[in-house]
This record gives C-alpha cells, structure tokens and sequence, in this order.
C-alpha cells in the first residue's frame, strides 16, 4: 500500500526540483531552527551545539520537513499529512526523534514544523529529501556546526557554507 492510499497524499507533488532563488537561499541562512531547548542557526555560531548534541547522544542531526514541497505552498491539512508520514517513517526507520520547528526570524513570514532526526546518515537524509521534496535539510555536526545538506539534484553550485564554530 502506497502512502498515497494510506493518507490520501502523494508524496511527489513536485518531482523535479528547481534551484532556489537567491532570496530562498538567504531566508535559509537567516532563519532559525528550534528543536528541544536549542536553536540553531547557519549564520552565526550556536553556543552550546557539541553540549547539545553529546547530550543526546550523538555526533551529528538533521532537521528535516515534510511542508510545502520545493517551498510550493501547499494546503495545512495537506502539509500536516506529509509531517504525518514522514514521523511513520521516522518511527519504522527506528530513528531517535525531536520535534522541530523553521521558522523566520520575526515568526511571522514562515513557519514549518518538521522533526529532528538524531544521527541521520548521509544516505538516509537523501533518500528523505527526496522522498519528501525538500530543497535541503539542516544539518548540525559537532565538527562543523550547522549548515545545510541539499536534495541530491540541487547540490552543484549551491552555498554549503556551515556557521562559524
């Protein structure tokens, strides 16, 4: 049975990703990420990321959505549905999970609950980009910092700069 029967979804809305514009890119860079009492973001150092992150036990996360496909503004309930799938398959997947929100700075432009996804590997954030649509995912490592990871479709010529440490 396809998630489509499922929830009554489709998970390709879109199947063919568009670069982001350049005003995309820079609400990515100055947004903030929130997720269990830490705030993360890709423009400034994040006080606190390798405490936060050996807390819970792991070297890396991601944070990840199933909202608005390629930044296509989609319908709440179908939005809520895509979120819905994606933690099912967090779940079967036998992933450690937060909830997380994106969001603009000011809160009021944008706002997207997602989930984060503690000791992601690179293959399965993949396989979630596509899967869900996303343009990327935010990533926080604790040799890096944060930065962002694209869909696998997108990554030639786009920024992959991390915050500073």
């Amino acid at each position: 049975m396809t998630l489509k029967n499922l929830l009554g979804i489709s998970l390709d809305k879109v199947d063919r990703p568009m670069l982001p514009s350049s005003e995309l890119i820079d609400s990515y860079f100055h947004a903030d990420y929130v997720t269990d009492g830490i705030t993360l973001r890709l423009d400034a150092p994040v006080p606190g990321l390798n405490e936060w992150l050996a807390a819970h036990q792991c070297t890396r996360a991601i944070l990840i959505t199933g909202w608005n496909p390629f930044s296509q503004e989609l319908p709440p309930a179908e939005n809520e549905a895509r979120n819905v799938a994606l933690k099912r398959e967090l779940d079967e997947r036998g992933l450690r999970v937060l909830e997380a929100v994106g969001r603009s700075r000011d809160a009021m432009l944008w706002q997207e609950p997602g989930y984060c996804v503690l000791d992601c590997d690179d293959a399965v954030t993949d396989e979630l980009l596509v899967r869900y649509g996303q343009n990327a995912a935010v990533v926080a490592d604790e040799r890096m910092g944060c930065g962002l990871v694209w869909h696998p479709a997108m990554r030639d010529g786009l920024p992959t700069r991390f915050s500073p440490k």
